[in-house]
């Protein structure tokens, strides 16, 4: 089977690709869009094609011959609301039998209902720009199965943990090395884990299972996982006291987010949330990023008086969505990707000890002098 990878530059489909190509799997088309997203999957001798999602002709170049299209792809709101009918379009015309289509568990918010589940729709009111396009885009797919005829299977991932992870592990490592780590009340609430060679499973089997033509998936792991684990398992792994999170009431985030909405800080977080910003921030390195913060704290101006520092005085630079997320108590299933899929992803723990062993292969473990 030939199938290709939009997002084959990303964390999940770089990995897809690995997947795939390593094990015999398909023979892979990654589509990037520019020669430097080529980096990761260079070592590998395939016939990589570049077109930007916008752009119909060079993506039906780019799929000619392919049975399944993955899409697996960031970026603006343009980007997000507009790449499903240029991929629906131009599979089409190349004659491609199915699109699986990456989306995200937060279309149903950072905190979902009690019995939400696959068949839930997306909640398209929500006020952060990610959630809200990814919401309308997963409505429109609808139009474009009806338009196009395409079949398209809808994946929902939420924390996607792992090798590579800048969101949900390596990040993690960071703040733990920094002293800014921080869970919500005790980080007893649920983390909709989902490890991301689970997630690139249920990628494969959303491909190949017949049943699964024109679904939607809640994909995750199968435990009950609370924040706690998922940061206790990053400090075990790079060899820090899990004790060192801060610890923050929820009751006190929601108050002072409802409070502070107006707030200076909020408008500049939601400039920095907007497709310029997010296009001005991708365009610093993740190394670059982290020193500018800490020197930024370093160089701000003292006060006049001598004043015991705020232990929390990280959190100015934690987006509202950092904290909301850690807020929630349901439990996404996952019982239809098992049933119709044969979704069977490894254990939580396993996927953990694997992402431990990739934090200390680049170095996170080696931290003298703390």
């Amino acid at each position: 089977m030939k199938v290709a990878i939009q997002g084959a530059s990303g964390f999940v489909g770089s990995r897809l690709v690995e997947r795939l190509h390593l094990g015999g799997l398909a023979e892979v088309v990654p589509i990037v869009r520019s020669h430097a997203s080529l980096t990761r999957i260079a070592r590998f001798d395939l016939g990589w094609k570049m077109a930007d999602g916008l752009d119909e002709e060079a993506l039906t170049e780019a799929f000619a011959g392919c049975e399944v299209v993955f899409m697996s792809v960031g970026g603006t709101t343009e980007m997000l609301l507009g790449g499903p009918g240029t991929t629906a379009r131009a599979a089409r015309r190349a004659g491609v039998r199915r699109i699986v289509y990456l989306s995200t568990g937060v279309t149903l918010g950072f905190d979902p209902a009690p019995g939400t589940d696959d068949e839930t729709p997306p909640l398209v009111d929500q006020p952060w720009m990610y959630n809200r396009s990814k919401a309308i885009a997963e409505n429109l797919i609808g139009d474009l199965r009806r338009d196009t005829g395409m079949d398209f299977v809808v994946l929902r991932p939420t924390i996607v943990f792992g090798p590579r992870s800048e969101s949900w592990t390596t990040k993690i490592a960071e703040r733990f090395l920094w002293h800014d780590a921080f869970l919500v009340d005790g980080g007893n609430h649920v983390c909709n884990t989902v490890y991301v060679d689970n997630l690139v499973d249920a990628m494969w089997l959303a491909a190949i299972v017949p049943e699964a033509a024109n679904q939607r998936f809640l994909v995750g792991d199968r435990e009950r996982v609370t924040w706690a684990d998922l940061y206790r398992s990053v400090a075990d792994a790079i060899e820090v006291s899990f004790d060192e999170a801060h610890l923050l009431d929820g009751a006190d985030i929601r108050a002072n987010l409802e409070t502070s909405s107006g707030s200076l800080a909020a408008k500049i977080k939601r400039q920095l949330q907007s497709d310029r910003g997010k296009r001005l921030i991708g365009r610093i390195p993740v190394t670059a990023k982290s020193r500018v913060r800490r020197l930024q704290m370093a160089w701000a101006t003292p006060p006049s008086e001598p004043v015991n520092p705020d232990p929390r005085d990280f959190l100015r630079w934690v987006l509202d969505e950092e904290l909301l997320v850690q807020m929630t108590d349901t439990h996404l299933p996952i019982t239809k990707a098992e049933r119709i899929l044969g979704y069977d992803p490894i254990p939580f723990a396993e996927g953990a000890r694997r992402s431990g062993i990739w934090l200390r292969e680049m170095g996170f473990g080696e931290h003298p002098g703390r």
